[in-house]
């Protein structure tokens, strides 16, 4: 069970979620999504320990770091404002007034966060729930709620383009690199080259998603840190006038 926090670090299917900025094209003014950003990079910096994987030495990294269109620094800059959104769908908005976190997602007469939607499953679990029970059926709505926010949230970072097969291969490769190093392949981000990915995405329990999330965290907190030449032209795209 997790345990509750209060700090933690076209419809898109997975396949198309922008694991990495040099595939998406954000039409946001910097200026715009900076504040976001700042506060992704917070949170990437205030994630607990845990083991990295390193990317640096493999051939696409190479290929792709610091270069325009690919992963450079505004991307950096997109890869934070995605860790904040990835943050308030498991943890909430943080409320300016009172610094609680508000879930963004209705069950019962209440707003609930992903979190709180995973403690409440393995609740319903543990005292053998009926599944046509309407406690269950609150549940799954409220779930379907979060990942229709989660694909609504990618949308907003990209538009509707289709990869070519390059930009696919290159990103399959990415995942499975970083799947096997973490001891991770039955993610849900396992599922990125699978044609019925959305599907499964929408059948996976609340645990499940909220596990994949944090996987592709992590993916994109190590994609940064495997990119020395795109952070320093983030850090230096900070410094410049809006």
């Amino acid at each position: 069970m997790i345990k509750k926090q209060n700090f933690h670090p076209t419809i898109l299917c997975l396949s198309t979620l922008a694991l990495l900025p040099f595939w998406v094209v954000c039409e946001t003014s910097t200026s715009a999504i900076q504040a976001d950003a700042v506060v992704g990079a917070a949170l990437y910096h205030k994630a607990k320990q845990r083991k990295r994987t390193n990317f640096k030495e493999l051939e696409i990294i190479k290929m792709i770091d610091g270069k325009y269109g690919m992963f450079d620094g505004k991307s950096v800059l997109e890869s934070y404002q995605l860790l904040f959104k990835l943050q308030t769908i498991q943890y909430g908005e943080q409320d300016r007034t009172t610094g609680k976190r508000v879930g963004l997602y209705q069950l019962d007469e209440k707003k609930a966060t992903l979190q709180d939607l995973v403690i409440e499953e393995q609740r319903l679990i543990k005292e053998k729930v009926a599944k046509d029970d309407m406690r269950w059926k609150k549940l799954n709505a409220a779930l379907t709620a979060a990942k229709d926010d989660f694909n609504d949230k990618l949308r907003q970072l990209r538009k509707a383009q289709d990869d070519n097969e390059m930009i696919k291969n290159m990103k399959h490769k990415l995942i499975a690199f970083f799947l096997k190093d973490q001891g991770r392949e039955t993610s849900l981000m396992a599922n990125a080259d699978h044609p019925d990915e959305k599907k499964r995405m929408y059948e996976a329990s609340a645990l499940e998603f909220f596990t994949f999330l944090n996987d592709l965290k992590h993916f994109i907190e190590d994609m940064v840190d495997s990119c020395p030449e795109a952070h320093k032209q983030y850090k230096e795209l900070l410094q410049k006038p809006h």
